[in-house]
């Protein structure tokens, strides 16, 4: 009796790499889902845990690893956010172990900048030949948020200087 056969193992592959483009600095963007996929619909695709291998792990997190994919066919996924500490670009690679003879190291590369918002005025306000006890009219303060990346958010104003006492807001 003579017996042949052919081997098969698992074939992954990846959604692709994350880029999260422009990110305010001390905020969070994402989940962004990364979607692994066995291509073999005869063998079964074990994935190892999941490692962040870049220069910047701390800029990026995994949430929600699946670590086995539904069956032969099957897909399984993860989740990666982009927390950016400073302006700046960042980028890291998650390693992605896995049982396949093809591509055991499968990896997503990660990207995004870090930016602030920038602020404009029309300022510095004049105030001419005001006289003595009384009080000069009013004048409009314009503040201008010039980035096209990051939400400006304006909280209490406050008066500061020697003679901040002499005017209001």
């Amino acid at each position: 009796v003579s017996l042949s056969g052919t081997g098969v193992a698992p074939t992954p592959t990846d959604s692709g790499d994350v880029s999260f483009g422009s990110v305010a600095v001390g905020t969070t963007a994402g989940p962004s889902t990364v979607t692994i996929t066995n291509g073999s619909t005869f063998a079964p695709l074990h994935i190892g845990s999941l490692v962040k291998i870049g220069a910047n792990p701390t800029n990026f997190a995994i949430a929600n690893e699946l670590l086995e994919c539904d069956g032969r066919g099957g897909t399984c996924t993860f989740e990666v956010t982009f927390s950016p500490t400073s302006v700046a670009s960042f980028n890291d690679t998650v390693l992605v172990p896995n049982d396949s003879v093809t591509d055991p190291s499968l990896t997503v590369a990660l990207d995004g900048d870090g930016v602030v918002a920038s602020i404009t005025s029309n300022g510095p306000i004049s105030f001419t030949n005001v006289p003595i006890g009384t009080v000069g009219g009013p004048t409009t303060v314009t503040l201008t948020n010039t980035s096209t990346d990051a939400a400006l958010h304006i909280g209490n104003l406050q008066q500061v200087g020697a003679d901040s006492s002499l005017f209001s807001i």
